[in-house]
């Protein structure tokens, strides 16, 4: 049976029980997460975006104590982990402004400062004048630019964190004229307009953590076409497709959270369509482009023997 090391766990698991990012190429070795790392990695994803870990030994630790965490415990266990720290810091940059003068106005400029001057002359750096014949040496003068900036530091840190429970949206009073409802200035909303109900709010959900699977599993796309062997095997029509499949999950992706924001009104069904399609289109590219790629690694395993 064959065996790889998870690179998120470092365990040896089946190779059947993992998920491959990129065959072996050569005397490259493949790269593997096994399944449990694999759907932490998206839950994680779902929960907080990108991570900027503290160090490659906090981010294995992590993997490997807490494989079976979702939900509210992932989030806290990642804000135990990881905390964001604002941090001022001054910011010196210093500017040269360097004039090129001969030996007589040197020693004009600095009469009185014998010691700077014999220390230009033995020290400068020199150029030749084009036209008028003489050495001309560097003196050099700075200036300082001074301004205050701010970096974010991404440290461990544990503490205590409190959670708001999200609560379902807000019945809004209606008033209906002639089929139609008004908002709060008196304009009229479209007919379907409602506020979001628990469950309307619960399928919202669960579409755009589906849409964040599609974005994630597009990532490797990019992989794929740097490939020269394997984008070989990735027609351009199923490329402009696969891109503007996944521009539709971006704008879905930019909706969702405004449409699950409390107090929002509007076309829950209108929404979820949107939402649906834009999550199979990508999820539909994204396995053609799958089943090419198998294609294109079974033809060279096959070429190789």
């Amino acid at each position: 049976m064959a065996v790889c090391t998870c690179q998120m766990c470092d365990k040896q698991v089946a190779s059947s029980d993992a998920y491959c990012l990129h065959e072996p190429k050569g005397e490259k070795p493949g790269c593997y997460r096994c399944n449990q790392c694999n759907k932490l990695q998206s839950r994680i994803y779902r929960a907080r975006g990108t991570v900027d870990w503290p160090s490659k030994e906090a981010k294995l630790a992590f993997f490997q104590q807490h494989s079976a965490l979702a939900g509210n415990d992932l989030k806290k266990e990642l804000e135990n982990t990881l905390s964001q720290v604002e941090k001022g810091r001054i910011i010196d940059k210093d500017d040269q402004d360097i004039e090129w003068l001969d030996e007589v106005d040197l020693k004009t400029r600095y009469a009185d400062k014998p010691q700077q001057l014999k220390s230009i002359m033995e020290k400068a750096a020199t150029r030749e004048h084009p036209t008028r014949g003489v050495t001309l040496y560097a003196d050099i003068t700075f200036k300082t630019l001074h301004s205050q900036a701010f970096e974010l530091e991404t440290e461990a840190k544990r503490k205590v964190i409190s959670y708001d429970v999200v609560k379902a949206a807000k019945k809004v009073k209606q008033e209906k004229q002639e089929g139609q409802e008004k908002q709060e200035g008196g304009e009229p909303l479209a007919r379907n307009a409602r506020p979001l109900a628990t469950g309307q709010r619960a399928r919202l959900v669960k579409i755009e953590q589906k849409l964040d699977q599609v974005k994630e599993d597009y990532k490797q796309f990019a992989d794929y076409q740097q490939d020269p062997y394997l984008s070989n095997f990735l027609p351009a029509l199923l490329v402009q497709t696969a891109e503007k499949n996944i521009a539709e999950v971006d704008a879905a992706l930019a909706e969702l959270p405004v449409v699950l924001t409390e107090g929002w009104v509007g076309d829950f069904k209108n929404v979820l369509e949107r939402a649906s399609a834009a999550a199979e289109a990508g999820q539909t590219s994204n396995q053609m482009v799958l089943d090419m790629v198998q294609m294109a690694t079974t033809m060279q395993g096959k070429a190789k023997h």
